[in-house]
């Protein structure tokens, strides 16, 4: 029996306008300003269909439009640097759910994508050789020293981008998906899986505004403006049961990727004897932390998660991979077998009188990467929440209990300084990389009115995983 109230018809439509600003400072002063609008249109439609198997047989279809337009001014010792940023995709869909007997179904569907994005660098550049020492000191990207005026690092930095800063990036793609899905009636469920899908650069990562906060000590954050998406082909496998004890799932996957996005690390030479190997006395060597394309990938690993109520008022979830990539790329550092584990667990208490008490725990093995090793880490967070009445509530959150968070990357690599893909020295490093130290917050929070959770997730911080429900094709 088909019930009608399983049939949907949505039309949504969101307009967001954000403008931000953020001041670096540390070896030069930075002034970075933000300024975008997003613009999402959507129409889904679904149907059942009918099946005497499966109640929930249906058919999905829909359109989803994406546009965003943002731009960043970047003021540098008073110089002007803009990066323009504009994204296009346009999607259409079909999913269909249908089962053939009681144990066994499938679902198969399809997104046909078209995206198309242009990144776009303006800045004045000046020729630092013919400048006289004011016009010299009052650009952001020229020095004075000595008498001679020079490019400064920020200069060096963009420069070294690439002769062409007007970047378009399009593609019309399909991506399939098919799941087998089996039902053992009380023993669990398997599930076979295999598509194409898309994993998308986040924002930040692409941005070419070098973040010079931590130049000082010798690292430099700069994203890629010429990154590609991730094309994945993904198979799995998986085995979800209710245990009397809780909820278990287990899978193994396996995918291949073209265009892998990954860490990039280079060492940058700043300095007017940079390209003299018998003279180091003007300069100054620094550690690049961008993104890049590595080529190729092959993926594989485990996953689980397993939850569970040891009493009424205690939830628990466990969450665990085992992850194993051999990359097939160009650099030296972008070669070779990479591995290791990591986990999670989090706990919720609930007390009365509408009280919370969360305790949050992430760990991870010491892991193989092509050019060394990062060692194991652990951070341990507590969280307590009081619900005062309906609309108002307050968190108080101790993020990072033993200042342990972070990791240390150990590296052991040869190095081509000049690219004549000649190896001029060997480097060995030590570096810590901390993201925030151990911190307390209060956050209180006051409804005004009702909330309803959007369907789809809006890229809000451009996380790397940009992809959420539809944009997936998979």
């Amino acid at each position: 029996m088909i019930k009608k109230i399983k049939k949907n018809f949505s039309i949504e439509f969101d307009y967001d306008n954000h403008d931000g600003s953020e001041v670096r400072t540390g070896y030069t002063d930075e002034v970075v300003q933000d300024e975008g609008i997003d613009k999402i249109f959507r129409i889904d439609y679904t149907a059942p269909i009918e099946n005497k198997f499966n109640k929930d047989s249906k058919y999905e279809i829909g359109f989803k439009q994406d546009k965003g337009d943002d731009k960043h001014y970047s003021i540098i010792e008073n110089e002007n640097f803009n990066w323009n940023y504009d994204n296009s995709i346009y999607a259409a869909y079909i999913n269909v759910l249908y089962n053939f007997t009681e144990k066994f179904g499938m679902q198969v569907g399809a997104r046909f994508e078209d995206q198309e994005k242009q990144s776009v660098i303006n800045f004045d550049e000046s020729d630092c050789s013919s400048l006289d020492q004011l016009n010299c000191e009052q650009s952001g990207f020229c020095s004075w020293d000595d008498g001679i005026c020079s490019e400064t690092l920020f200069g060096n930095l963009i420069n070294n981008l690439g002769e062409d800063l007007d970047v378009t990036y399009e593609h019309t793609r399909v991506y399939p998906s098919i799941y087998f899905l089996y039902d053992t009636q009380g023993k669990g469920n398997f599930k076979f899986e295999f598509g194409r899908r898309i994993e998308r650069p986040s924002h930040w990562s692409l941005n070419p505004i070098p973040d010079l906060e931590e130049a000082e000590a010798g690292f430099i954050r700069q994203g890629d403006p010429y990154l590609r998406p991730e094309d994945i082909y993904k198979s799995e496998i998986s085995y979800s049961n209710r245990i009397p004890i809780g909820f278990l799932k287990a899978s193994l996957y396996y995918s291949t990727v073209k265009d892998m996005i990954d860490r990039d690390k280079d060492t940058y030479c700043y300095g007017s004897t940079c390209n003299d190997s018998n003279d180091n006395s003007d300069q100054t060597n620094y550690m690049v932390l961008s993104w890049d394309n590595v080529s190729e990938s092959i993926d594989r690993g485990i996953d689980f998660t397993f939850m569970t109520r040891p009493l009424p008022n205690w939830d628990i979830m466990i969450n665990g991979n085992y992850w194993n990539n051999i990359l097939d790329g160009v650099e030296a550092d972008q070669q070779g077998n990479e591995y290791g584990f990591w986990g999670m667990i989090n706990s919720t208490i609930r007390l009365q009188n509408d009280q919370q008490i969360g305790a949050y725990s992430h760990f991870s093995s010491p892991m193989t990467i092509s050019s060394g090793e990062i060692k194991g880490m652990r951070r341990f967070d507590l969280t307590y929440k009081k619900k005062v009445n309906k609309r108002f509530n307050f968190t108080v959150k101790l993020k990072d209990v033993f200042d342990s968070g972070g990791f240390d990357i150990k590296t052991d690599q040869l190095i081509d300084l000049d690219g004549d893909n000649i190896f001029d020295i060997r480097e060995v490093l030590n570096s810590e990389y901390r993201r925030g130290k151990r911190n307390l917050s209060v956050t209180f929070e006051y409804r005004f009115g009702d909330f309803q959770k959007k369907k789809y997730k809006r890229e809000n911080q451009r996380g790397y995983n940009q992809s959420g429900g539809m944009d997936v094709g998979f």
